[in-house]
C-alpha cells in the first residue's frame, strides 16, 4: 500500500469519527445495561418468590 492511499485511508477514517460523541455513547450504554440488570433483578426476585 503506498503511501498516498494510506494517508487517504487515515483522512476518511478521521472524517467518520470527527463528529462521535464518547460522552453520549457511554450514556447510553451504562443506561442500557442498568435497564437490563433491573429487569434481570426484578424476574431473579419474581423466581425466588415463587420458590418458597
Amino acid at each position: 500500500m503506498s503511501r498516498t492511499t494510506i494517508v487517504r485511508e487515515i483522512r476518511k477514517t478521521a472524517e467518520l469519527f470527527k463528529n462521535f460523541d464518547i460522552t453520549k455513547s457511554l450514556n447510553f450504554y451504562g443506561n442500557l445495561a442498568t435497564k437490563y440488570e433491573a429487569v434481570v433483578n426484578k424476574n431473579l426476585r419474581k423466581e425466588y418468590s415463587q420458590m418458597q
